[in-house]
């Protein structure tokens, strides 16, 4: 049973690599169950699940059983990950962040003595990121869109996910309360 408290990055320390041969290499080689990381995400930006976020992981030692594992595929210790996986990276985290809370995001070197996530990882950048506030404005109007999406009445969230910030009306308030509260 995993009881997460924080975040281990970690990446594949391979130039290629596909979700599959990943997990082939966890089970075959090392003879665990199932791949190590609860998310991979593939060098073209593709996030895989590997297991569920509540079984306990075999990514960092002493650490499995409170934390969830991402992998991005590649070797960072030579190059930086490409736009692709830091983008579906920044998602990935955002939407655990919505499920649990904000946790501590750490590389794997924390807590073993190697490079990983790589040196040419942005790690600094990642959680600078991650953290950074939005404007309660854009939570609260992204918060409603998304509810009035699922509900049917809105079916074009991209045209009005970029008009949260502007200003409206007073007469155009005043006729939507009006709209809300007719009997």
């Amino acid at each position: 049973m995993n009881n997460p408290n924080k975040i281990i990055l970690h990446h594949s320390a391979t130039d290629g690599g596909t979700f599959e041969s990943i997990r082939r290499y966890h089970i075959e080689h090392n003879g665990w169950r199932d791949i190590g990381y609860h998310y991979l995400i593939t060098k073209d930006g593709v996030l895989h699940k590997g297991r569920d976020e509540k079984d306990t992981g075999a990514h960092t030692k002493g650490e499995n059983t409170t934390s969830i594992g991402i992998c991005l595929v590649g070797n960072f210790d030579r190059y930086e990950p490409n736009k692709k996986q830091l983008d579906t990276l920044y998602k990935l985290l955002e939407d655990i962040f919505d499920r649990y809370g904000k946790m501590p995001i750490y590389p794997h070197s924390k807590f073993a003595p190697k490079t990983c996530p790589g040196t040419q990882f942005p790690l600094d950048e990642v959680i600078a990121r991650t953290f950074e506030e939005k404007d309660w404005r854009i939570e609260a109007g992204e918060k409603a869109l998304k509810d009035l999406v699922e509900k049917g009445v809105i079916n074009s969230p991209d045209y009005w996910k970029n008009k949260l910030t502007q200003p409206v009306e007073v007469w155009a308030v005043l006729n939507m309360i009006n709209n809300i509260t007719r009997k």
